[in-house]
């Protein structure tokens, strides 16, 4: 039984399990049971510096491009007045389909599209010193340093570098069926949840085993 918990808890550690998955009222009660909840902060580089080492773990490999290229992520965006949606594409080209050529050999296309304007460019991943993603377009050319990727997000962090605007460090992207009528404090709980949900699933369901133990046993006597 021990075993098949740790199989379990090993299978939810590399992400066998999604966040939606998850998302289940018993689930959240028995988690509410043991706290540690999101401490309240003030702005959303302070919740990702926070939360990031937390989850950092449960990432997807950040080395591998083909875990957040060719999909459609929306920006989560600070400012609450802030109504357009940002969409950022980091697509390949048609050869996609042919399995001969590797993603590191196709041609990579950027598009950025804010209510339906499109800034296109190109973009490129390296590996050293660290995980890097280039973006260059006919106004700028970005690096940001890639800090975490699954189904639902993809980090990136400017690094020393603050954003043209001044005042963000991380750039926070989500899967648009997730967060889309979300605001950006709702999405720093789905982020901790990563943790949360992961990191208590070992308690979780050892709690559940433990139960059917006692009622076993008083079913006996």
């Amino acid at each position: 039984m021990v075993f098949l918990i740790l199989k379990v808890n090993d299978y939810f550690r590399k992400g066998g399990l999604s966040i939606n998955i998850m998302k289940i009222p018993f689930v959240d009660w028995f988690l509410d049971l043991l706290g540690d909840d999101l401490p309240s902060m003030t702005r959303m580089d302070e919740y990702m510096e926070y939360i990031l080492p937390l989850i950092v773990s449960y990432s997807d490999d950040i080395s591998d491009s083909t875990s957040f290229a060719a999909k459609d992520w929306l920006e989560v965006m600070e400012e609450e007045h802030y109504l357009e949606a940002i969409y950022h594409t980091y697509d390949v080209s048609v050869h996609q389909l042919d399995p001969r050529i590797s993603i590191e050999d196709q041609e990579k296309v950027y598009q950025r599209s804010v209510e339906g304007n499109i800034l296109v460019g190109t973009w490129d991943s390296f590996n050293e010193p660290t995980p890097t993603l280039s973006i260059k377009t006919i106004s700028r050319n970005d690096e940001y340093e890639i800090v975490f990727v699954n189904a639902d997000f993809f980090i990136l962090k400017k690094g020393a570098v603050k954003d043209q605007k001044g005042d963000r460090l991380y750039v926070l992207m989500g899967n648009e069926d997730l967060i889309q009528d979300l605001v950006w404090l709702e999405v720093m709980e789905l982020l901790y949840n990563i943790y949360r949900y992961r990191s208590r699933f070992l308690i979780f369901v050892g709690a559940i085993v433990f139960f059917i133990v006692l009622v076993l046993i008083f079913s006996v006597f």
